[in-house]
């Protein structure tokens, strides 16, 4: 409960904004709802009653078109509720405006995108956000859509996709993501042993190893590997980085 009390405060500040801009008579809207909404939401507020609030501060939001900060922020809320199908109605009616600017635009578009992926409709999600990392201007919801992405992928167990655009996000925004992307190498490699194919495990444990030298994990399976192999010396090697990279998988070296 006191957790959306915070979160609608937002709300009511938008609205706020919107109540004494229209006060000032320098703008006239096309519907002027009664000011006296705002004032009714601020009390449902001090009242804690946040609830009814929510319900105030949408009516007011419907009314003006032009609060797109209240209405990302009342689609957020509806998400968070567990609403989808309102956060969706919200979210998807602001991208369909002609008079946003660029960044609203990609903010509204990421946002529905959020509301797909809580949904479970991770097609749509992911389509909307390579809808934003194609736009030729990066902003910072260039990088969140490929997060997302990347963390879309992973959840799918697409994980050549989950390296290409970790290393894209990695190329964007100069973060090292090496550790990640490592672990997504290891997962091939633990797929293609599942497969039999062992050459190819190698290839990938190898790559992983490249992305990050101190890849306990890499190490871990080149060891069974190894061994498997009967190439003892190089099992050695192996599990003797495990050693020196991360001693709690010691334990692991002894499985059969």
């Amino acid at each position: 409960m006191q957790d959306l009390l915070w979160l609608l405060l937002p709300v009511a500040a938008a609205s706020g904004w919107w109540w004494a801009r229209h006060s000032t008579g320098t703008f006239t809207p096309r519907r002027r709802p009664d000011h006296s909404d705002y004032f009714k939401g601020l009390n449902y507020l001090l009242d804690d009653k946040p609830d009814q609030a929510l319900e105030v501060f949408v009516r007011v939001a419907e009314m003006e078109r032009d609060t797109v900060e209240a209405h990302l922020t009342l689609g957020n809320l509806f998400r968070r509720r567990g609403e989808v199908d309102r956060a969706i109605h919200i979210h998807y009616n602001l991208t369909q405006r002609q008079n946003l600017a660029p960044a609203q635009r990609q903010r509204a578009i990421l946002e529905l995108a959020e509301d797909y992926m809580k949904a479970g409709l991770f097609d749509r999600a992911e389509a909307l956000y390579h809808n934003i990392i194609r736009q030729s201007e990066q902003t910072e919801h260039t990088a969140s859509a490929l997060h997302r992405l990347m963390q879309l992928y992973e959840q799918e167990k697409d994980w050549e996709q989950a390296i290409k655009h970790c290393d894209l996000l990695e190329q964007m925004t100069g973060q090292v993501r090496k550790i990640a992307s490592a672990h997504y190498c290891c997962e091939l490699a633990e797929i293609a042993l599942g497969k039999g194919d062992k050459e190819n495990a190698i290839k990938c444990l190898q790559e992983s190893l490249k992305r990050d030298s101190n890849c306990a994990r890499a190490n871990l399976l080149l060891g069974r590997i190894a061994i498997e192999q009967s190439d003892y010396a190089a099992a050695i090697q192996a599990l003797h980085a495990v050693a020196q990279q991360k001693p709690d998988f010691l334990s692991e070296t002894l499985k059969p």
